[in-house]
């Protein structure tokens, strides 16, 4: 025994079991004691007629006793016709009327039929005892509970009851009990009033569900009295039912009998068919309850800790691989939604919870169709026939619904299921995969990545800053846009953007607001203001202190005496009154070249030659070039030779290297000589081998002629060509032939190799035994074989064995040879005979091979050899018409005698001299091809007249024309060129000197520079230069020093110029030492010095202004320091623009973050190619893409599905044989081919279960159908979907739940609880607590399993179009967990909440004038013909009915009304009227509630008895209530929240009850519509404030709970209405959890509420915040407003109506403008309150409504009261429960 089983409480099972089974007196099914008004008995029929009359479905009219008339009466009581009040005195009783008219009234039965009875004259009616009125009051009633159960429950509890048991609870009780008998499904239909003065008529159907056995009675007597009561079967009649009773239980008990009455009576059979299922005697042993996972989880007696104790969060659904084919969906998916499907497949138990209106049958649609597309088996569970039709329409929808079988107990028509069944069978060749599919997901993905991308990244933390990139991009793109400032302009040096972080980023927004404060401190000690203007500007000294102070001033003190000493100086020698640092430079630097005296200057020519340095100069460089090149002539030529050189014999040589270009000039004298040695032993060599190949050539064919020559290529044909004749032996020669040029005889190669190789397999065998020279055929040598294989010895008798050993014996070659060898190798002969005709076949179809052909003997290998032969030969010269295939062609062909001889006369003569000569020429082209052209050509040298011969010709003449003249071999021709130029430019050079002595006899005479033969004059030319470098020295010196040598004439004066200028100089030294010292105590600016170079005087004079304001240093130092530490974290050019003043009125603070986040922003764009390759074009485009692409798949995947789900095996079955053998699909067709007497559901789903599973691979059903049709263990679920869980009791979903192997639990624990329609009193007082497990304590299965399975909570709102419809359930029993999603129209009569007040009582579970005033409010809305769908709500039935009631007697009393209602009701949203109970999973447009509950009498007190809302489950009760609509609430009270009193100790559906009430009376609900947050980033304060300065209002993080967008543009015109939602991609667009999320369904919502949206990426923003701004107020102005339209529409549908009963026209009061000194009701007020004084609000005061989210406040509510009486600029206070508001009033409007 497992783990499990041994810890399975099968007590608690029995226990749960035992609910589903009533065994007291309090049962129906047990005592049935004809409830009045809930009963029909039948008269004048019998049991066995009624039977076969609905059996056989005929339609039985239900006929009253008809009324008699007014003559009738008087003449039955002999009145006088004058006396008509006594008329109506004297209507006789049903039964005596009845009597008169001839009916049996007893309803005791006839076993048969008499023959007055009217049954007999009829069979098509159904007779009652009830006049017309009365039964059609109690038909309605009857039905009304019938309908109600099928809605609620799935379950039909209406029957005809054929029959009772009555008995005693034993012998000596004298309480006799009627238990039902023969009991029959069916329904009951209205029909129109056309009989029985214009009552409805009613006519009664049976339903094809088959008998019920009274299995409750069947437990009773078996377990107290030891009775077996027969069950019914489909071939039972009453009658046979009653006899088989009477002799199995009425002769055991005497006293008991059997009575013959018919009744329609409403009966709970459903429990007991899931009682029998949860018996674990009935489940197979490897199916049973106790060894299923979940059933020992909820049957534990081991306590274990809840595993699940919060939702579970969504998976990344853009992370998960193949998510498409794994989880695909046909309807759309949020992600809550998503990852719930995602856990089903996987074959996880999960809850799923699902608050109103958050898809939750949607989700259950997807997930069943993704369950369907892994080939699982899905049974769907609700007891609601609304829940499943839901699902079943959407899958329908989807073109899926084939795919389900609907077995709901209701709905389970034989015919139909069977038809449906075949129908899907033939439809599953009609699936198809759809093509285009695969396309769609890459596309999908493609975008999806790309976007995904995109969002990470701009909203991925960017490096370690904190901050995203959209917050990055925003916040650069709001300071540009604040400063009007370019970034580039305030750039932070060398700024290392990577490494930034929160840190950094504050460092340096602190450093800046300390600079700007240290520099306006600074600035005011300046000079007109100007920083540039401080007395100690330019002083960078960080931290001065005061001997740091001393030390400045006293090298500034010394500086500046030297500046002075030096400026007198200047003017006592040049008489100048200031000076510039750039003169005393100059002075400076000439003082310093001033030479010392030298003797071998030439003094007394400085006059002379100071205008005539440069021809000084070109004399002396003359005079060296012309020695220079000497030496250079002289080192390629002989002197002698040089020294007869001419421009003659110069011209001829220069002739005689250029006129050949031939050679390259890098050859020399040497390599000549070499050349034309060489050269001639080559032409020899060739001339040598020239016979040889003549004579070759004389004898071949004309196309081999081309191949011998005498070029390095002809050398390789040849070895070529002779090796490819070499190749082929010579014995082959003569085999050659055209097939071996065709490319069919490789295929004939291959095919035939395989069958040669098994030929000699057995071929020398063959041959030493057996003569096969002429084989027989195949057929013969098979047949005669085989009959020597007859075996045993009766084969010696047979003639067949005889001639065949005769046949094998002849085929012997040696007689000598063992028979039995013989035989056992005959197989071998057999082989080799069909190998041999394969061969010969072979042959015979390619017909290639001809003599060559010879069976075994044929020569392969010869064959191939040829074949390869010639493709090698084909292959060196290809096939076509060129020369070398013509040379292929002739190898080939060539003669087989000339073979022979070109191979000899070619190895013995040629070969060897080739060999030779080759090298030669490889040789000769190695040493010389880049010294001499044209060696391609070698070979041609023994021909006289070609290129190379001339070549050899050049060579000799350059020998024998330079070899004399040189000095060395090794010299090149480029060396002679040289040496020539050379001698030209010296001839030149010697003219130009010999011009400039004759000229210039003063330079002769000083310098002697006569040796010109490459020998200079040292002495001399050192003279000349030491003159010339002299002279220079003057040339270079500055004016004033030139000026003042001309007044210089003799030593002294020199000396004393010279004293002064070195004098300056020293000085010039003193200021240098101390001007460094000042500049590195101070760290002075160098625009200080700077000011030297203009003007001494002027540097004197700042010096000595600082001077007389030293202690202004010390202001200076702290703004330096500060400005230095700015400037050291790279802030330069904002302390530039700072100091210019372009900051005066900014921040410098600002300038800094403009500044970072600008060069990140930067950094990103250009870094990052997942931002930088999108701009907003592309991605709103990839967006558009994206949805249109996930629309298209969610379309292709239902398709894909369907595809999927149609590929599975229908098994056929058993299909010939007996019908009653039939199985599987040959069942289903055989029956559906039938028009009657169909086998019950439960025996087809018995004996074809796994071809319906195959066809219908999801079951729909209820709970009880699970137990009624699907016999335990024969369906194995994979999954179990459970809806509206929290109505479903623990013991009904268990035998479902024992079918699956997990299950999918869907419900909300704050809805309705399970119904008590059917439920029993269950007495847990005598049960030990301590003993129970969870499941008996549970309140129903989704409480059972909460904490045991994984839970997940659709959060997204859908159903609501206004906020305020589901802001109290999201804020009171949802903890504000739900995404809702803002409307745009915040005040308009179309959405939100309506409130009336009205005078009612409550009396007798009714309020008479509610139900009138809530028959009003529908008609006001039939009237206005909006397409709403319309809902009304009461607190209970007795209201519902007295709705139903009112509204059909208006209906009844106007055309107008009725025909508007009809058409309601023909819609797909019908009207409704529901009490509380029965409401949940409905929904409309409209829901109008009738709050019901109220004073005994007006103006009383209200009783605090509020029925179920009293419950400890009541608030769940409201919780359904106030989620029902998707437009507006009417909600009309007798009772305000003050009458409904509440304590700690009430209840939280009381508590919630005055709430709601509150919520309704205040329109408060302690927050606000919009959240009061601040914007979430600077791009939406850069929006809004843009946005503003146009004339809009904004409202940033607009919403509720869950969703908020980033910023909502007001309409200017109404406050009540946003324009327009503006939307980036910062945090909200990444908070999405998938990107279908993110980029389709938020939008889709959001657009579906009547949003406009505009979204501005990031990167757009910064590149260009302008041009996105100017797209978006030309966006706005193109935006209609809603209101607008919406009031139109409102207008036009209200003036329609006039027409009509004006009571009924739902009027909204119009808002004048006359400004009066009170308020009064239907003013509308203008007010602020404290809370937000910048913000007006606009609320209208009404004596009918109370909407304060449309700007409606009731006259008695808080606000009301307040404002009441008040004036303009009058305040009061309001009371709130968070505190005190006070209320001024700023403008009053009369309506």
């Amino acid at each position: 025994m497992t783990e499990g089983i041994s810890t399975f409480a099968y007590d608690s099972l029995e226990s749960i079991r035992k609910r589903l089974l009533d065994l007291s007196s309090r049962n129906a099914l047990l005592n049935y004691k004809f409830p009045r008004g809930k009963c029909l008995q039948f008269i004048d029929t019998t049991p066995d007629i009624l039977f076969n009359a609905l059996n056989e479905n005929v339609v039985l009219d239900l006929v009253p006793v008809p009324k008699p008339s007014d003559s009738e009466i008087k003449k039955y009581y002999g009145i006088d016709e004058k006396d008509k009040a006594s008329v109506k005195d004297q209507i006789p009783s049903v039964e005596f009327w009845a009597k008169q008219l001839g009916y049996q009234t007893n309803f005791e039965l006839d076993e048969n039929c008499s023959k007055d009875s009217l049954i007999v004259k009829d069979n098509n009616i159904l007779q009652t005892l009830l006049y017309p009125k009365d039964l059609e009051t109690r038909l309605k009633h009857i039905r009304q509970q019938a309908e109600s159960s099928i809605s609620e429950t799935g379950s039909n509890i209406l029957y005809i009851t054929i029959g009772f048991l009555e008995w005693t609870d034993s012998k000596d009780s004298n309480l006799k009990r009627l238990a039902p008998l023969f009991t029959l499904p069916v329904k009951i239909e209205k029909k129109a009033k056309s009989k029985h003065g214009g009552y409805d008529n009613f006519e009664l159907t049976m339903l094809d569900e088959g008998l019920l056995s009274n299995v409750t009675l069947h437990e009773k007597l078996k377990n107290d009295f030891g009775l077996e009561l027969p069950l019914l079967d489909d071939e039972s009649t009453p009658e046979d039912y009653f006899k088989f009773i009477e002799k199995n239980i009425l002769a055991h008990e005497q006293a008991w009998s059997i009575k013959r009455r018919v009744c329609m009576s409403l009966l709970n059979f459903t429990k007991q068919a899931m009682y029998q299922d949860l018996d674990p005697a009935n489940w197979p042993e490897e199916h049973s309850i106790e060894q299923h996972p979940v059933l020992q989880q909820l049957f534990s007696k081991v306590a274990k800790e809840s595993q699940h104790h919060s939702f579970d969060s969504e998976y990344e659904i853009d992370e998960i691989e193949n998510i498409h084919d794994k989880f695909p969906i046909i309807y759309d998916a949020d992600s809550s939604q998503h990852s719930a499907l995602i856990d089903a497949v996987k074959g996880e138990n999960l809850v799923i919870e699902g608050p109103p209106g958050s898809g939750k049958s949607q989700t259950i649609t997807n997930l069943i169709a993704a369950a369907i597309n892994d080939g699982k088996k899905v049974l769907f569970v609700a007891e609601k026939m609304a829940a499943l039709n839901v699902v079943k329409d959407r899958l329908d929808k989807a073109g899926l619904g084939g795919f389900c079988l609907e077995l709901h107990s209701h709905k389970s028509n034989k015919l139909k299921i069977l038809q449906d069944l075949n129908e899907q069978y033939k439809q599953f060749k009609q699936y198809e995969n759809p093509s285009q599919i695969h396309l769609i997901k890459n596309k999908l993905e493609f975008c999806k990545s790309n976007l995904n991308q995109y969002v990470k990244t701009i909203n991925k933390e960017w490096g370690d800053t904190q901050l995203t990139a959209h917050q990055i991009l925003s916040k650069a793109t709001y300071f540009k846009n604040l400063l009007n400032i370019s970034p580039e302009e305030v750039l932070i040096d060398n700024l290392n953007v990577i490494s930034l972080n929160q840190e950094k980023i504050h460092s340096y927004i602190d450093c800046g607001n300390l600079l700007e404060n240290a520099y306006r401190q600074t600035r005011d000690q300046c000079t007109n203001k100007k920083i540039s203007k401080h007395y100690w500007f330019g002083v960078n000294k960080v931290n001065l202190i005061d001997s740091e102070k001393s030390e400045i001033i006293s090298s500034l003190k010394e500086w500046n005496k030297e500046l002075k000493a030096i400026q007198y100086l200047f003017g006592e020698l040049f008489l100048l009154d200031d000076i510039k640092l750039e003169l005393v430079e100059r002075v400076v630097l000439d003082t310093k070249k001033l030479p010392i005296f030298d003797e071998e200057v030439s003094y007394h020519l400085i006059n002379d030659l100071i205008e005539k340095v440069d021809l000084l100069s070109k004399y002396t460089d003359l005079y060296a070039e012309i020695n220079k090149n000497y030496s250079g002539i002289t080192a390629v030529f002989s002197k002698a030779y040089v020294n007869e050189l001419n421009s003659h014999t110069i011209q001829n040589i220069r002739n005689l290297i250029n006129e050949n270009n031939t050679f390259d000039k890098t050859i020399t004298l040497d390599d000549i000589d070499d050349s034309i040695s060489k050269l001639e032993e080559i032409k020899n060599a060739l001339l040598d081998l020239k016979p040889d190949i003549e004579l070759i050539n004389k004898n071949i064919p004309y196309e081999l002629k081309i191949v011998f020559g005498y070029s390095e290529e002809n050398f390789s044909e040849m070895e070529l060509l002779v090796g490819h004749l070499k190749s082929l032996p010579f014995d082959l020669l003569k085999h050659r032939n055209e097939i071996f040029d065709e490319s069919s005889i490789d295929q004939f190669i291959l095919d035939f190799e395989p069958i040669f190789n098994k030929l000699h397999l057995n071929y020398q065998y063959c041959q030493s035994l057996y003569k096969i020279e002429n084989l027989p055929s195949v057929e013969e040598l098979e047949l005669n074989y085989k009959n020597i294989c007859i075996g045993g010895f009766f084969k010696y008798f047979t003639i067949r064995w005889w001639n065949a050993r005769k046949f094998i014996l002849g085929m012997n070659k040696n007689i000598n040879t063992p028979f039995i060898e013989i035989q056992d190798n005959f197989p071998k002969l057999i082989d080799f005979k069909k190998n041999i005709d394969s061969s010969n076949e072979l042959n015979e179809k390619y017909k290639i091979l001809g003599d060559m052909y010879d069976g075994v003997n044929t020569p392969l290998d010869d064959i191939k050899t040829l074949r390869d032969w010639y493709k090698g030969v084909r292959h060196e010269y290809g096939v076509g018409f060129d020369e070398r295939v013509k040379i292929g062609s002739a190898i080939l062909r060539i003669e087989s005698h000339l073979v022979k001889s070109i191979i000899e006369e070619y190895d013995r003569k040629v070969e060897p001299k080739l060999n030779k000569t080759l090298k030669l020429l490889h040789d000769f082209s190695a040493l010389y091809s880049t010294k001499i052209k044209n060696l391609s050509n070698l070979h041609q040298i023994i021909e006289d007249g070609s290129e190379i011969s001339r070549t050899l010709m050049s060579l000799k003449q350059l020998k024998i024309e330079f070899e004399p003249s040189f000095i060395s071999k090794q010299i090149s021709l480029s060396d002679i060129e040289s040496a020539l130029n050379l001698f030209d430019a010296n001839m030149l050079n010697l003219l130009k000197f010999n011009e400039i002595r004759n000229n210039n006899p003063i330079l002769s005479t000083e310098w002697n520079f006569d040796d010109l033969m490459g020998e200079i004059n040292s002495r001399e030319m050192n003279r000349a230069k030491k003159t010339l470098s002299f002279l220079h020295i003057i040339l270079d010196s500055s004016e004033i020093i030139k000026e003042k040598f001309t007044q210089i004439s003799d030593v002294k004066n020199y000396q004393n110029f010279k004293r002064v200028l070195e004098e300056i100089s020293d000085n010039f030294k003193n200021e240098d030492i101390f001007r460094i010292k000042f500049k590195n105590c101070s760290n002075i600016d160098e625009d200080w010095f700077n000011q030297s170079k203009i003007s001494f005087s002027d540097v004197i004079i700042r010096n000595n202004l600082a001077l007389e304001n030293e202690d202004w240093i010390f202001t200076w130092s702290n703004y330096y320091t500060i400005k230095n530490k700015a400037e050291n974290l790279g802030l330069r050019s904002i302390i530039k623009k700072l100091e210019d003043g372009v900051l005066e009125d900014c921040s410098v603070v600002n300038a800094v973050q403009l500044s970072l986040y600008s060069s990140l922003a930067k950094y990103i764009i250009n870094t990052d190619t997942s931002i930088q390759k999108y701009n907003g074009m592309e991605l709103s485009t990839m967006v558009d893409n994206f949805k249109n692409y996930d629309n298209e798949l969610v379309i292709l995947q239902r398709k894909q599905i369907a595809s999927n789900a149609a590929s599975c095996n229908v098994p056929v079955g058993i299909a010939s044989g007996r019908v009653s053998d039939l199985t599987e699909y040959s069942l289903i067709s055989k029956e559906a081919s039938k028009k009657t007497r169909h086998i019950p559901i439960r025996s087809l789903l018995e004996r074809a279960p796994n071809a319906i599973q195959a066809l219908k691979p999801c079951f729909m059903m209820s709970p009880m159908s699970v137990a009624q049709y699907l016999k335990p263990g024969l369906f194995d679920f994979d999954l179990v979907v459970m809806d509206e869980a929290s109505q479903i009791l623990p013991e009904d979903a268990i035998g479902a739940l024992a079918r699956g192997k997990s299950a999918i639990i869907v419900g909300d624990p704050k809805q309705l609880p399970p119904t008590s329609f059917f439920s029993t009193s269950i007495n847990l007082d005598e049960a030990n607590e301590d003993e129970l497990v969870g499941v008996e304590d549970a309140e129903s299965i989704l409480d059972s399993v909460m904490s045991l399975f994984k839970t997940r909570r659709l959060r997204w709102h859908y159903r609501s179009r206004h906020q305020s419809l589901i802001a109290f359930s999201n804020k009171h029993f949802y903890d504000s967990d739900l995404v809702l999603f803002p409307s745009p129209i915040q005040s308009s009569p179309e959405f939100g909440i309506r409130y009336k007040k009205i005078s009612g009582t409550f009396n007798s579970g009714k309020n008479y004038q509610e139900a009138q005033s809530v028959v009003d409010e529908v008609c006001q809305l039939l009237l206005q013909d909006r397409n709403e769908s319309i809902g009304i709500v009461a607190m209970n039935s007795q209201q519902r009915d007295e709705i139903e009631d009112q509204l059909e007697l208006r209906l009844s009393q106007d055309s107008i009304l009725q025909g508007l209602y009809d058409k309601k009701m023909g819609s797909d949203e019908p009207i409704f009227i529901k009490n509380l109970e029965n409401v949940q999973g409905d929904e409309r447009d409209v829901i109008v509630i009738s709050m019901t509950y109220g004073p005994l009498q007006i103006a009383g007190k209200v009783f605090q008895r509020f029925g179920p809302i009293n419950q400890g489950s009541g608030w769940r009760r409201l919780n359904v209530l106030f989620t029902r609509s998707k437009k507006r609430m009417h909600i009309i009270s007798s009772m305000s929240s003050t009458d409904i009193l509440s304590s700690e100790s009430s209840s939280k559906g009381v508590t919630a009850l005055k709430a709601f009430l509150r919520y309704c009376e205040s329109g408060f609900l302690h927050e606000e519509k919009v959240t009061g947050k601040a914007p979430d980033s600077d791009f939406e304060i850069a929006v809004m404030k843009a946005l503003a300065i146009h004339g809009y209002e904004c409202e940033p993080q607009l919403g509720v709970a869950g969703y908020f967008l980033d910023i909502a543009v007001k309409n200017p015109n109404n406050s009540g209405e946003y324009l327009l939602a503006v939307e980036c991609d910062g945090a909200t667009y990444h908070s999405a959890k998938s990107s279908r999320d993110r980029d389709r369904l938020r939008q889709q919502i959001l657009e579906s509420l009547g949003w406009k949206i505009h979204r501005i990426w990031s990167t757009d923003w910064f590149k260009n915040s302008q041009e996105q701004m100017q797209i978006l107020l030309e966006k706005l102005s193109n935006v209609i407003p809603l209101i607008d339209k919406n009031i139109t529409d409102l207008d036009v549908t209200l003036s329609k109506s006039l027409a009509k009963e004006n009571q009924y026209a739902l009027v909204f009061e119009k808002v004048a403008e006359n400004l009066i000194d009170f308020i009064e009701v239907n003013d509308l007020v203008k007010y602020v309150d404290s809370r937000n004084p910048e913000k007006l609000v606009s609320v209208k005061i009404s004596s009918n409504f109370n909407n304060y989210q449309d700007g409606i406040t009731h006259s008695n509510s808080p606000l009301g009261q307040v404002l009441l009486g008040l004036t303009i600029g009058e305040s009061s206070a309001l009371s709130l429960p968070s505190g005190d508001v006070s209320i001024t009033v700023e403008d009053i409007i009369k309506s």
